[in-house]
Formats: structure tokens, sequence, C-alpha cells
């Protein structure tokens, strides 16, 4: 009788919470007709629009089709990654799956080591130990001018070619693809529901092989490989970069990729792991729903348009929601491992928090879930073993970006908390001239029960997005429907990680509600959600009804998180010149950066770029910005009053500028420029030096009249000047102040064909020689007049200035001139 009454009871809540989800939806969809989603203008034009609605109703149809024909699985993935190589070669993919190889076989070296393997090592909890490993290492080798794409090959081929020895011994390299590449009858629900996922999945592939446009990838993401593969080394300066000492865990993770698939390389690489997450949350959940129901949480997360956001430019959101998404595996269980285990833990919660410094919040949750597991038998039990194993693994993959920032610049956390720490490389105020650092006015929003559904339904104030729909309405459903399960069900572990996912984003919006910065802690919520769904009255129809409404909203949203995927053109994923075009409509900045480092002339001057983002990966290195990335430019105190002279001190000798975009320099910059050239809107000006260098540092340069502070050294003064060779060259000791560059100017007359040299001796504070800096010039009889900019090197104060001939046959040397901004 109990057990007829609990079947009852069962039956009757599956049937509530189907009305529930039900009626969730309908509100859902009835707040986007209210808030005018469906009038929101989405698409550059209707053209556009109908041409995505057709492209996707075609691969939405065709998918079913080969579904509906057994296809294999991995047969499936052949078209978009043909078409992935037919747009950016063979190179890219390989550079990829080449990593990935390596990350699995190191892992699972690593965790046979620990006694933490599980049956075999193609899975991503081994991915993500060897990828915490390689990161950290590559963390530890950026420090050395060593890094190149032949070390880094060599290294981790050699080190997974020897993991893969040790694993051969061991029985545990075998691979089972049988289910992949098996012809398999499904059914209907599980079709339409797969074909949703693979058309996610085609999205996300190509928004991703579009040029990368966006503002964090040109001028931080990318531009750390870009650079690593200029100087074989990363320079954690902040005065260059004011970011340069930030946890960049995902970003190490680029590098190789970067090395040998160039951009589009690190871009696949950066989407690799959204696929990732996706193929683990299914994996989470198969044997604990079924594989309809485990299904929808792929399906939903890669049609979500804050994914394809993620995925059309680099962020390292991708890179955490994986660690997070294996830490909450860890904790709860997978196919292959039912319970977890502490040192996996360690590994990848140390290697989020070396990722982001988000990642640092789930930190207390993830210990509290795994001592609580612990105490039921679902985790590794607690030792002092044990523990201090995790716990030093933990900071060896987490620990080291912040030690490096504390030992650069005194502030672990640099440049955040700044107002705590008091680094002096980081001046008080604010990038938004509000006073709270790097807090973003437009997303401080007071904490309520209103901002969560403002989040979803309003959600263009929670982020740059074009319009509203970022994240869909599927969180409007899935959260309240997973609570309420939980309580219907009494599964209070997942009642628990609801209540944490949630405090981790009432943590994260306390600060900046702001939606890409809990992008990590998403798909928790997608699988909580899945959970809940498995329990719902009629599973096969509700589910497959619910889900799929839920998917087409998130693609009728596609293109809102991301402006520019508003100009999807089918033309774009087929033809490469369609591609580079996209790139020079969306960000001409970029191909002048381009341009600039194939001119030898240009390519290594100091480069200023104004009124445009810095595409910083696009120029080369040492270009600085008016953007708070070039913090010494951007909160000077001389740069609306001074222009000039801050240009002058900085050492500018190229200028990148806008043309009527209301710059506010662009008048100056014109005055003190020559033009070298100009793309689109953007000018490429060269700085005039006598303009800017115009304060004399040498006492009496004209030396008609020949000052006491020139020492003769030989040299024999005469009525135009003085007649000074090799051996008797005339020198003044000048102090050089701060500035980093000065216009070095001489007028010498001598034999035709005869040489004479412009020569500075650097030295310190305390007189010890640093450098010499050299020119030879040929001179004539009448006179000849050279200028030249020069450099102050590193820790010189002071600059002994020459005068004199290339031989011991003495030339006329009437004026010698050296002038700073400053």
């Amino acid at each position: 009788m109990k057990i007829r009454m609990k079947k009852n009871n069962e039956q009757v809540w599956s049937i509530v919470l189907l009305i529930v989800a039900l009626s969730l939806l309908g509100i859902g969809f009835g707040a986007t007709v209210t808030q005018g989603w469906w009038k929101e203008v989405i698409w550059s034009s209707g053209v556009v629009g109908r041409n995505f609605r057709e492209c996707l109703a075609i691969g939405l149809i065709g998918y079913i089709i080969l579904l509906r024909l057994r296809i294999p699985f991995l047969f499936l993935i052949v078209p978009s990654l043909i078409l992935c190589v037919g747009l950016t070669g063979l190179g890219p993919l390989m550079s990829v799956v080449w990593f990935w190889l390596c990350a699995a076989l190191i892992g699972g070296y690593i965790l046979g080591l620990s006694e933490d393997a599980d049956g075999h090592i193609w899975t991503t909890r081994d991915c993500a130990v060897g990828f915490a490993i390689i990161g950290s290492l590559i963390g530890l080798l950026v420090h050395f001018p060593i890094c190149t794409p032949a070390v880094l090959f060599v290294l981790f081929s050699s080190a997974a070619l020897f993991s893969a020895c040790r694993l051969q011994k061991n029985g545990r390299l075998h691979i089972k693809l049988e289910n992949l590449l098996a012809f398999q009858r499904r059914p209907w629900p599980e079709i339409i529901i797969l074909a949703f996922v693979l058309a996610g999945a085609t999205l996300v592939l190509m928004v991703t092989m579009l040029p990368d446009i966006g503002h964090d990838a040109l001028s931080m993401h990318l531009n750390i490989p870009a650079r690593i593969l200029e100087s074989k080394l990363w320079k954690f300066d902040v005065t260059q970069y004011t970011w340069a000492v930030e946890p960049m865990g995902a970003n190490w993770l680029l590098v190789p990729s970067y090395f040998l698939g160039g951009e589009q390389g690190a871009r696949l690489m950066s989407s690799s792991f959204l696929f990732a997450t996706a193929w683990l949350s299914y994996r989470m959940m198969k044997h604990r729903v079924g594989s309809l129901a485990a299904l929808t949480v792929p399906a939903i997360l890669l049609t979500l348009p804050l994914t394809l956001m993620i995925a059309s430019s680099v962020f390292v959101e991708s890179a955490l929601g994986f660690y997070f998404l294996i830490c909450f595996a860890e904790l709860i269980g997978t196919t292959n491992v039912t319970n977890g285990r502490w040192f996996v833990m360690g590994v990848t919660a140390g290697y989020a928090c070396a990722i982001k410094l988000l990642g640092a919040p789930i930190i207390p949750l993830l210990l509290a879930g795994a001592w609580i597991r612990s105490r039921t038998g679902k985790f590794q039990s607690v030792t002092f073993a044990v523990v201090a194993i995790a716990v030093i693994a933990f900071f060896v993959c987490g620990l080291p970006p912040y030690l490096v920032a504390y030992w650069k610049t005194g502030n672990p956390f640099f440049p955040f908390y700044n107002d705590i720490f008091h680094s002096p490389f980081f001046s008080t105020g604010s990038v938004f001239g509000n006073g709270r650092g790097f807090s973003n006015p437009m997303y401080e929003k007071p904490l309520s029960i209103q901002l969560f559904w403002d989040a979803v339904i309003s959600s263009k104030g929670f982020g740059e997005s074009a319009a509203n729909g970022a994240v869909g309405i599927v969180l409007l459903i899935f959260f309240p429907l997973s609570v309420l399960s939980a309580i219907v069900h009494r599964r209070w572990a997942m009642l628990t990680a609801i209540m944490a996912a949630m405090f981790y984003v009432v943590l994260v919006f306390n600060s900046q509600a702001y939606l890409r910065y809990i992008y990590q802690i998403i798909p928790w919520f997608l699988i909580l959600g899945c959970w809940a769904l498995s329990g719902i009255a009629y599973p096969r129809i509700s589910t497959t009804l619910l889900v799929s409404v839920l998917c087409l909203i998130n693609l009728a949203r596609f293109p809102v998180a991301s402006g520019p995927l508003q100009q999807f053109d089918p033309s774009l994923f087929l033809d490469r010149a369609a591609g580079e075009a996209f790139l020079v409509r969306n960000k001409p900045v970029a191909v002048v950066g381009d341009i600039i480092r194939k001119m030898d002339d240009l390519s290594h001057r100091q480069i200023l770029v104004l009124g445009t983002d810095p595409v910083f990966s696009h120029f080369p290195g040492g270009t600085i910005a008016d953007s708070w990335h070039s913090w010494s430019f951007f909160t000077s105190d001389i740069k609306f009053t001074h222009f000039g002279r801050l240009i002058g001190q900085l050492g500018i000798e190229v200028i990148v500028h806008t043309i009527g975009q209301n710059e506010p320099h662009e008048a100056e910059v014109m005055n003190l420029t020559d033009e070298v050239f100009r793309f689109h809107n953007i000018r490429v000006g060269l700085v005039k030096p006598e303009l800017l260098y115009t304060r004399e540092r040498i006492v009496g340069p004209d030396l008609h009249k020949l000052e006491p502070s020139w020492k003769l050294n030989g040299a024999i003064p005469t009525a135009s000047g003085v007649d000074a060779s090799v051996n008797s060259a005339i020198t003044q000791t000048v102090d050089f102040g701060l500035n980093k560059k000065a216009l070095l100017e001489m007028k010498v007359a001598c034999p035709e064909n005869d040489l004479f040299r412009s020569q500075i001796n650097w030295t310190n504070a305390k007189d010890v020689f640093i450098s010499t800096d050299i020119e030879l010039h040929p001179c004539k009889p009448e006179g000849i007049t050279i200028r030249r900019v020069i450099t102050r090197p590193e820790g010189a104060v002071k600059a002994i200035v020459y005068g004199g001939g290339q031989t011991d046959q003495a030339v006329n040397i009437r004026e010698i001139s050296l002038r700073t901004a400053d």
C-alpha cells in the first residue's frame, strides 16, 4: 500500500511539475512580448535575418534527416570540420587536436601516479588535469626568453609520448569509439533535441571562424601569445599593460595553438572549451536521467546567445566555465567517476583561480560540498595526507599569478583592490571616473529579487548586448523548477547546489551585474534544471516540447549578445575574402596595425593609438593607446593641456588616430605629424621631432661661441666651430631627466666621402657606464645637418654627448644640439 501511495504521489507531483514548467514557459514568453523583444531590430537588414533563418531551417532539417538515417555521431560533425578547414586551413584544427591529445595523455599519467585515475584516459577530467599542469608550466616558462614554437611543441609532445608509453604498459591507452561510430536508431524526441545540439555546435564553430574583432581579445587575450611569439617571453610589465600580472591561466592555454595555428588556432582552442563543457554536461547526466534529458543541457548551452558571443571572440569565460563544471562533476560524479577525489579538486579548482579572480569565490562552496559528501561516502575520505596533497596541488596551480603580481607590484590582485595594497604602479581613481576603480557604473545595480528577473528579460542592461535576450528565458524556467523539484523529491544535495550557484551570482552581481561574469556558473543551472525535467510527467513529449521552444527562442535571438553577429551572411563562412572584408568593415584599425608591422620604417618605432580600440595584437610590441590598458598615458595630468609635451615625454614617434570621429586631439595630431597613409577613417602620422623636442639640454650648442661646459680633449677651436677627430672628440655630460627620447642634431663639414659620428654614452646616477649609441654619417665640404631621435636605455640618467670624426682626419663640428620634450 505504501509503495502504491508513494508511486501515486510521484505521479501527482510529476504532473504538478509539468504544469509549473509550462506555466513558467508561458510567463517567460509573455514577458518577452511585453518587453518588446520581437519588435527590436536585431539584424543589420531584413535580408540578413531571412538568410539566417533559412540557413538555420536547412541545418535543422538536414540534421534531423541524417539522424533519422542512423548516421554515426562522429560522421555528423565532419561537414562542419571540413568547412572549418576550408576557411582557416588545416593548421588551426590540428594544433587544437594535438594540444587536447597532449593534455589527455599527460593528465591521464598524472592521475595514474596519484591513484585518482578512472577506467581510461580519454575523459574531460584527464584533459582538465593535463591542461592545468601544462598551463602552470607555461606560466613558469614565460618568465624566460625560451618560449618558441619549436620548444613548446617538442616539450609537450615529448611529455605526451612518455605518458603514452607509461599508460600503454598500464593498459589505459585503449580508446572507446563504438558508440560514436555506431549506426544507431534514435527515437524522434532524441533526434529533435540532438539536432538542436548539432545546430548549436555548428553555429559556435561558424562564429569562431570569423575574424576576431572583440575588444578584450585584441587588446589582451590574443595580444599575450602575439607578444610571447615576438619576444619569446611575457614581460609582466605593468607600465606597458596595466593588466600584465593578472591571472592568465586561460591565456597560457592559447599560446601553443596560437604558435602553431595563428589567431584562428587560438580562437578554436578557446571555443573547444565550450564543446568540452557541453560534452561533460551530457556525460554527467546521462546515467542519472537518461539520454534524452541529458541532451537538453548541451542543446540549450550551445544555442544560448551568450555562448555564441563568447565563441565569437576570445574570452576567458569558456575555459573558466569548463573548469567550474569539472569541479562540479568531481563533486557529483559522472559516468566514468562515481566518487570524486581531493587531488583532482585541488588541481582543477586551483587552476580556475589561475584563470581569473572570479574563480576564487567558488572555492569555499566546493570545499564545503566535498567535505559533506565525503562524510556520506560519496567523495574520497578525508585524511591528512590526502588533504595535504590536494592543498599543495591547489597552491601550485592557483597561487603563482598572485605571487608574481605581489612580487612585481606589491599588490597580489593588481590592479584591483589597489586602495588596500597601494601599489605605486597604479594611481588612485577610476577607469570610469566614479572613484571606484574598475567598477562600471552602468552595471552597478542594487541587489533584489527583481534583479534576477531583469537580468534575463532586460539583459541589454547587463552587458554590451545589442538587444535583449542574451540568455534566452531558460533561467526563468529552470531555476524555480529545479528548486521546486529538489524540495518535492527531497534532493537536498541538489537544493544545496542550486543555492551555491545562486550565492555565486549574488556575490558577482553585488560588484557588477554583468552577465558574462556569471557565464561560468550557468552550466550548473542548466544541469540542475535538466535534473528537474527528468521528474515531470510525460517526459519524452514534454521535455522535447519545452526544450525545443527554449532553443528556438535562443536561436531567434542569435545575434543579440554580439553586435557584429547582426551582419550574418552565409558568404562569410564560404569565402575567405568575405571574412577579410568583415574585418575591414568592423575593425579597420586592425588592418592598419597589420600594415605597420610589415613596414620596416614604422614597425620599430613607438606607436600611439587614439580614438579607437587598442587592438594591440595586430600592432608591433610596445604600442600604447588612450585606454586604461596604457595607464601612464590614460591618466596623464597634461594629456589635455600639454598634449605635445606628453607625446615627447613618452617618446611617441607614430600616431594612429581616427579622422572625423570627434577624437579630442585630432587637430593637434594633424599639426604634430606628417601623414604616412590613410585607411578608411584611420590616419597614420609620423611625429615631427622638431616640434616636440624643444628643451635644449646642451649648454652652448653653437660651437662658434665655445662654452666652458665643453671638454675639448685635444680638439681645436676654429672660427667656424671645432675641428675634432676620433681621438680628439669634444664631449659634454648632460642630465637627461626622465625623458625617454630626445632629438640629437649636428651640423658638420668635412671633405667629401669622409665620415663623422654622432655618439652618446649612457651612464647611471653613479656615473657607471651602461651603453653607447653610435651612428656614422657621410659628410660634405659645404656642411651637412643630421637629426636623429635617440632612446634612453633603462637605468640611464646621464648622457655624455660626443662630437668627432670617424678617423684621425678631423672634421669641423659647427653645432651639437640635444633637445628633449621636458
